[in-house]
């Protein structure tokens, strides 16, 4: 599993520099086509290997409600550090995860403990590789969102960062 994680860093490194310069999304699929990768699987393999490995900061097994909750894809999930605002950070980030599979791998399944003071989310740019609109990834914000507040998390303070 290690080397499916270093495989879809380099290849996710590669495709963005790609995104660059193939200036269409037909020109980007027909060449990830001619490369004959399954790429998707690669993702969601990984996905679900660092969703396994965070299982104990997902369901909060200190249950410390002093925390800062980070939820996103790599740019939480390779940010190293332990305090924010004064609160320890439970990083719930996901390298490679979509809004997508946030909600049906770790929401729908109840893995996401919902008991700390500030959330912060930072999501949606892996789903434009999905072709997904601003509108459906704004759709999967608000599910995520929602499933704070009814999750417990309706007494902390929940800060949406879409890029």
């Amino acid at each position: 599993m290690l080397f499916k994680y270093y495989c879809y860093t380099i290849w996710n490194g590669f495709i963005q520099i790609m995104s660059y310069i193939i200036p269409t999304q037909k020109a980007k699929n027909a060449f990830i086509q001619k490369l004959n990768v399954p790429r998707k699987l690669v993702i969601k393999e990984t996905v679900k290997k660092i969703i396994k490995d965070k299982m104990p900061i997902l369901k909060n097994t200190a249950n410390d409600t002093n925390t800062v909750c980070l939820i996103g894809h790599s740019q939480f999930h390779k940010w190293d550090i332990e305090e924010l605002f004064g609160l320890k950070v439970r990083n719930c980030g996901v390298n490679g995860i979509s809004m997508v599979e946030y909600r049906e791998q770790i929401l729908e399944k109840n893995l996401l403990n919902c008991n700390s003071k500030i959330y912060i989310i930072f999501g949606g740019t892996n789903d434009i590789v999905y072709d997904r609109t601003p509108q459906q990834i704004l759709e999967e914000l608000k599910i995520l969102v929602n499933y704070i507040k009814s999750n417990g998390g309706g007494t902390g303070n929940v800060y949406v960062f879409i890029i």
